[in-house]
């Protein structure tokens, strides 16, 4: 029963020591690092932007379509 408490209380220290390891291993971006990266990230947000207003823009022509295709056949 107590190693396996054990093993259950080694999890939380085993995360926290590799976090702090990660973290002391970190480094801070330089200024040229950051906007390079800033870039990158603006253009991602763009382009995805610009995917989902395409998709939402069809979307919205298909349903008029549909919508008119079926008018003109309720009228017939």
């Amino acid at each position: 029963m107590s190693s396996q408490l054990n093993e259950i209380a080694d999890i939380p220290r085993e995360f926290l020591r590799e976090g702090t390891q990660f973290m002391n291993r970190c480094a801070k971006p330089d200024k040229r690092e950051f906007i390079k990266i800033s870039q990158a990230v603006g253009i991602g947000f763009v382009v995805m932007g610009a995917i989902g207003y395409v998709v939402k823009l069809s979307e919205s022509e298909t349903i008029l379509w549909v919508g008119y295709v079926t008018t003109i056949r309720a009228e017939d």
